[in-house]
Protein backbone atom coordinates (compact mmCIF):
# COMPACT_ATOMS: atom_id res chain seq x y z
CA UNK A 1 0.00 0.00 0.00
CA UNK A 2 1.31 2.92 -0.51
CA UNK A 3 1.30 6.04 2.04
CA UNK A 4 2.03 9.79 2.21
CA UNK A 5 4.74 9.26 4.73
CA UNK A 6 6.36 6.92 2.44
CA UNK A 7 6.30 9.23 -0.66
CA UNK A 8 7.71 12.25 1.73
CA UNK A 9 10.64 10.50 2.11
CA UNK A 10 11.54 10.87 -1.31
CA UNK A 11 10.85 14.16 -2.77
CA UNK A 12 11.32 13.18 -6.41
CA UNK A 13 9.46 10.38 -6.48
CA UNK A 14 6.29 12.94 -4.62
CA UNK A 15 6.57 15.27 -7.45
CA UNK A 16 6.77 12.49 -9.96
CA UNK A 17 3.61 10.85 -8.63
CA UNK A 18 1.96 14.05 -8.06
CA UNK A 19 3.32 16.75 -10.09
CA UNK A 20 3.82 18.60 -6.60
CA UNK A 21 5.80 19.19 -4.37
CA UNK A 22 5.37 18.10 -0.31
CA UNK A 23 5.26 21.64 0.32
CA UNK A 24 2.75 22.38 -2.80
CA UNK A 25 0.68 19.53 -1.65
CA UNK A 26 0.34 20.76 2.04
CA UNK A 27 -0.64 24.20 0.76
CA UNK A 28 -2.83 22.32 -1.79
CA UNK A 29 -4.42 20.81 1.25
CA UNK A 30 -5.09 23.81 3.35
CA UNK A 31 -6.84 25.31 0.26
CA UNK A 32 -8.90 21.93 -0.77
CA UNK A 33 -10.10 21.33 3.21
CA UNK A 34 -12.39 23.68 3.92
CA UNK A 35 -13.62 23.56 0.08
CA UNK A 36 -14.03 19.58 0.81
CA UNK A 37 -15.68 20.04 3.72
CA UNK A 38 -18.08 22.44 2.44
CA UNK A 39 -19.48 19.74 -0.61
CA UNK A 40 -19.82 16.83 1.81
CA UNK A 41 -21.99 19.22 4.55
CA UNK A 42 -23.77 20.54 0.97
CA UNK A 43 -24.01 16.72 -0.13
CA UNK A 44 -25.65 15.14 2.83
CA UNK A 45 -27.94 17.53 3.10
CA UNK A 46 -29.95 16.98 0.17
CA UNK A 47 -34.10 16.93 1.03
CA UNK A 48 -34.70 13.46 -0.87
CA UNK A 49 -31.63 11.76 1.49
CA UNK A 50 -33.07 8.31 2.94
CA UNK A 51 -30.61 8.02 5.45
CA UNK A 52 -29.27 10.34 8.26
CA UNK A 53 -26.09 12.79 7.46
CA UNK A 54 -23.10 11.19 8.68
CA UNK A 55 -25.06 7.64 8.71
CA UNK A 56 -22.43 4.76 7.03
CA UNK A 57 -19.15 3.44 7.05
CA UNK A 58 -16.64 5.79 7.83
CA UNK A 59 -13.90 6.22 5.55
CA UNK A 60 -10.84 4.17 5.21
CA UNK A 61 -8.82 6.98 4.39
CA UNK A 62 -8.20 10.38 5.35
CA UNK A 63 -8.21 13.88 3.03
CA UNK A 64 -4.88 13.56 2.86
CA UNK A 65 -4.23 10.18 1.85
CA UNK A 66 -7.31 10.92 -0.78
CA UNK A 67 -5.78 14.00 -1.93
CA UNK A 68 -2.75 12.20 -2.62
CA UNK A 69 -4.94 9.28 -4.82
CA UNK A 70 -7.00 12.09 -6.82
CA UNK A 71 -3.42 13.95 -7.81
CA UNK A 72 -1.83 10.59 -8.78
CA UNK A 73 -4.96 10.00 -10.72
CA UNK A 74 -4.81 13.34 -12.64
CA UNK A 75 -1.39 13.49 -13.00
CA UNK A 76 -0.29 9.41 -14.30
CA UNK A 77 -3.76 9.60 -15.79
CA UNK A 78 -3.57 5.78 -14.14
CA UNK A 79 -6.35 3.17 -14.03
CA UNK A 80 -8.43 2.93 -11.19
CA UNK A 81 -7.98 -0.62 -11.04
CA UNK A 82 -4.28 0.02 -10.11
CA UNK A 83 -5.41 3.04 -7.36
CA UNK A 84 -7.41 0.11 -5.99
CA UNK A 85 -3.91 -1.79 -5.47
CA UNK A 86 -2.04 1.09 -4.38
CA UNK A 87 -4.63 2.46 -1.60
CA UNK A 88 -6.00 -0.85 -0.55
CA UNK A 89 -9.23 0.30 -1.43
CA UNK A 90 -12.59 -1.34 -3.54
CA UNK A 91 -12.91 0.01 -7.12
CA UNK A 92 -15.88 1.07 -6.52
CA UNK A 93 -15.02 2.97 -3.51
CA UNK A 94 -12.26 5.13 -5.15
CA UNK A 95 -14.83 5.61 -7.96
CA UNK A 96 -16.91 7.15 -5.95
CA UNK A 97 -14.63 9.16 -4.20
CA UNK A 98 -13.25 10.31 -7.61
CA UNK A 99 -16.48 10.90 -9.65
CA UNK A 100 -18.51 12.58 -6.93
CA UNK A 101 -16.47 13.92 -4.37
CA UNK A 102 -12.45 14.65 -4.96
CA UNK A 103 -12.75 15.52 -8.54
CA UNK A 104 -15.18 18.21 -8.80
CA UNK A 105 -13.82 19.69 -5.85
CA UNK A 106 -10.02 19.50 -7.09
CA UNK A 107 -11.62 21.37 -10.47
CA UNK A 108 -13.36 24.18 -8.27
CA UNK A 109 -9.43 24.53 -6.71
CA UNK A 110 -7.23 23.76 -9.06
CA UNK A 111 -5.98 26.07 -12.13
CA UNK A 112 -7.25 23.26 -14.63
CA UNK A 113 -8.63 23.73 -17.53
CA UNK A 114 -12.64 23.45 -18.43
CA UNK A 115 -13.83 19.69 -19.22
CA UNK A 116 -15.51 21.98 -22.14
CA UNK A 117 -12.73 23.08 -23.41
CA UNK A 118 -10.59 19.45 -23.66
CA UNK A 119 -14.20 17.92 -25.28
CA UNK A 120 -13.46 20.89 -27.58
CA UNK A 121 -10.15 20.25 -28.38
CA UNK A 122 -9.66 16.28 -28.43
CA UNK A 123 -13.46 15.52 -29.93
CA UNK A 124 -13.50 17.60 -32.91
CA UNK A 125 -12.50 15.94 -35.58
CA UNK A 126 -10.00 16.77 -37.80
CA UNK A 127 -10.21 18.14 -41.12
CA UNK A 128 -7.32 15.73 -42.27
CA UNK A 129 -9.06 12.96 -41.90
CA UNK A 130 -11.83 13.67 -45.01
CA UNK A 131 -8.86 13.95 -47.60
CA UNK A 132 -7.35 10.75 -46.11
CA UNK A 133 -10.88 8.92 -46.69
CA UNK A 134 -10.65 10.57 -49.84
CA UNK A 135 -7.66 9.26 -51.08
CA UNK A 136 -8.60 5.82 -49.57
CA UNK A 137 -11.53 5.88 -52.02
CA UNK A 138 -9.05 7.36 -55.30
CA UNK A 139 -6.77 4.36 -54.75
CA UNK A 140 -9.45 1.96 -54.57
CA UNK A 141 -10.65 2.77 -58.03
CA UNK A 142 -7.40 3.24 -59.59
CA UNK A 143 -6.65 -0.70 -58.68
CA UNK A 144 -3.93 -0.25 -56.05
CA UNK A 145 -5.98 -1.58 -53.85
CA UNK A 146 -7.76 -4.13 -56.17
CA UNK A 147 -4.22 -5.78 -56.75
CA UNK A 148 -4.23 -4.57 -60.15
CA UNK A 149 -1.54 -3.14 -62.33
Amino acid sequence: MITLSKLRRKPRHFRAFTGLTPFEFDALLVELTPVYKAALTQRSQTPDRLRDAGAGHPFALGLRERLLMGLIYLHLSVSQTLLSYLFDLDESNISRELRLRLLPVLQSVLPTPLSEAYFDIYLAPAYTEFTVDAWSLNLYLWGYLAGRK
